[in-house]
């Protein structure tokens, strides 16, 4: 609802393409010399709060394509310091896991955190990530030109080797996180250190009914925003979310025992493992992992040919949690089943379709990280996502 909404499309979407190629050329060596006619226009697209532009750089020893992303909320009326830390440390947070990791992840080139900028608006730019979208190799294509969804639970013998490749060279490229712990969860923050980076809060935008309520006018402040606290332990993460969305409630009414009863079920499960992995009172000092906020198809880039995965993009909100929700966990795309809109007579793959896919992810992601690693988690990660999901939130599942 563009009323509720902080995006300003239009504003963004007018930005010339000149700017785009100006600012593009500013954080390339030697970018001065480079005219309009070096750069070519290859496409831009939306994604649900970003504009991207594909920009092609034709001639130098930079020669290639680079996207340059904006945020929908990147204009002065819009912007807000809440935006410009999550941006800032978005940006340093691929570069950190591209320097500390083998993981494939598109290259920084540079980014500004404000709109007082030659784009006028806030901006990451990445060098093209390689390959294509790994939607492409998963589904036939129909006579269309279009995946074909429909067969899609039928795979020839030739498409089905490459989706198990393509499984398993995912479930390497995400175990490649292993080697990064943290002692906290929240956001990567870099302000304080750029090379050790601390853990900070995160945010994000309120739920559309919540903007719906509010004044207008605050919108375009930091009331409009959601904050996310850090925490030291896992069982603290899931304990005050719990307390926060479903105190218990002392009335004597049907309604308010059936609250309790609920309340009484995830303190059950919250209670006990992995949730409750290490408690306060030991010696033992919990250690955090990153998260892929939005690890589906469209974020994974992989050979056409052969199914190896090429890179991951889209790492906007990736921050640490606990290892039984980290890198380690399935693909959105493997876990739709686990979801409230999933249904059988719509669903592109059955329970029992997925189940053989999972079980191939899970085996390549104990392989990579050990029997007593944190491929141990990744079978059952859907459930662990579920109740994560009921206590914060989440933009793939709607009410849990």
């Amino acid at each position: 609802d563009k009323d509720i909404s902080r995006a300003d499309w239009e504003t963004i979407l007018a930005i010339p393409q000149t700017l785009f190629n100006i600012v593009l050329a500013k954080h390339l060596p030697n970018g001065s010399q480079l005219t309009e006619h070096n750069f070519r226009f290859v496409e831009g697209f939306e994604g649900g709060f970003h504009h991207v532009r594909l920009i092609e750089v034709l001639v130098g020893p930079h020669a290639g394509k680079y996207v340059v992303k904006v945020p929908s909320t990147g204009t002065a009326a819009c912007w807000i310091d809440l935006d410009a830390y999550m941006l800032r440390n978005e940006a340093k947070t691929m570069s950190y896991i591209r320097k500390h990791t083998s993981i494939a992840i598109p290259e920084v080139i540079g980014f500004s955190d404000a709109v007082e900028n030659e784009l006028g608006a806030p901006y990451i730019i990445m060098r093209a990530a390689e390959g294509v979208p790994s939607y492409q190799i998963w589904f036939e294509q129909d006579k269309d030109g279009d995946p074909d969804m429909e067969n899609a639970g039928m795979p020839s013998e030739e498409l089905m080797q490459k989706r198990v490749t393509f499984l398993r060279s995912l479930a390497r490229t995400m175990s490649s996180l292993k080697t990064l712990e943290f002692k906290g969860a929240g956001l990567l923050d870099f302000d304080e250190d750029e090379v050790d980076p601390d853990i900070g809060p995160w945010y994000l935008s309120k739920s559309p009914d919540e903007l719906q309520e509010m004044d207008p006018a605050d919108l375009a402040t930091a009331k409009s925003m959601d904050v996310r606290r850090t925490f030291d332990y896992s069982h603290h993460y899931h304990q005050h979310a719990l307390d926060k969305t479903w105190p218990y409630d002392n009335d004597t009414t049907p309604m308010a025992y059936v609250d309790n009863g609920r309340r009484f079920v995830m303190q059950t499960i919250i209670n006990s493992e992995p949730f409750t992995k290490v408690k306060e009172s030991t010696t033992d000092k919990e250690t955090f992992v990153l998260h892929h906020d939005d690890l589906d198809f469209q974020n994974i880039y992989c050979d056409p040919e052969t199914g190896e995965v090429t890179s991951i993009i889209d790492w906007d909100k990736c921050r640490t949690v606990p290892h039984y929700l980290g890198y380690a966990s399935l693909p959105i795309f493997l876990t739709l089943d686990w979801l409230p809109h999933y249904s059988i007579d719509e669903a592109t793959h059955l329970p029992w379709d997925l189940d053989i896919y999972r079980q191939v992810y899970a085996e390549a992601m104990i392989e990579a990280t050990g029997p007593e690693g944190d491929g141990k988690y990744t079978l059952k990660s859907a459930m662990y996502a579920g109740v994560h999901a009921a206590l914060y939130g989440s933009s793939h599942s709607g009410s849990i």
